[in-house]
């Protein structure tokens, strides 16, 4: 109820009745909406919209746009910021330490191989790799050594030495689901009490 009807119920006499709208309490009414009087057109309809915007601009001022709103509007934002900013923070940093992972993996490496092209280097000069290269290379012996050289080996002597192949045999394969319940309620261990079979 508006505010004037709450005062004519609760402070009017019960037999009061207002004034009719005469020329002199009618609100006063813009240029604009006297010459659409002229030619015909409603007042009331042209400015039913006007005042249906008015109504809803005061509802969003006074009902959404309150002070507390807008602090927890502000404190929203601020908020979601500091989350965002913080996101990429962390996936950049993240990006970064995997990079500098990859470089220092890269940096053993070539430090091993470094270590290891030093020492071969030291073994290409000790007495023994010469010493070696000589013998294959130009098959050289010490005085009192004996050169045996042997024949390639038969096809049947190559057999023989060949390793022999195991058959392996595949275990049965056991659903996902099947494997999760086996390690969550012990399906696979073995009691105590019960000898192994195998």
């Amino acid at each position: 109820m508006i505010w004037w009807g709450w005062i004519e119920l609760n402070y009017l006499p019960s037999g009061y009745e207002p004034p009719a709208l005469t020329d002199e309490l009618q609100p006063r009414t813009s240029y604009y909406t006297m010459y659409f009087n002229l030619l015909g057109y409603n007042s009331i309809k042209v400015l039913m919209p006007d005042i249906n915007i008015r109504k809803l601009i005061y509802t969003i001022r006074h009902k959404y746009l309150t002070f507390n709103n807008v602090v927890i509007a502000a404190a929203f934002l601020i908020a979601a910021s500091w989350v965002w900013g913080s996101l990429e923070v962390m996936q950049r940093n993240y990006s970064l330490q995997k990079e500098v992972d990859i470089k220092e993996r890269q940096l053993q490496l070539t430090k091993l191989q470094r270590d290891s092209l030093e020492l071969q280097k030291k073994y290409y000069q000790t007495d023994e790799y010469k010493e070696l290269a000589v013998r294959d290379t130009l098959g050289l012996v010490k005085p009192g050594e004996k050169l045996l050289i042997l024949p390639d080996n038969s096809a049947a002597a190559k057999a023989a030495d060949a390793p022999k192949q195991q058959v392996v045999v595949a275990p049965e394969a056991i659903p996902n689901l099947q494997q999760w319940l086996n390690f969550l309620f012990g399906g696979n261990s073995k009691s105590i009490n019960t000898p192994d079979e195998n």
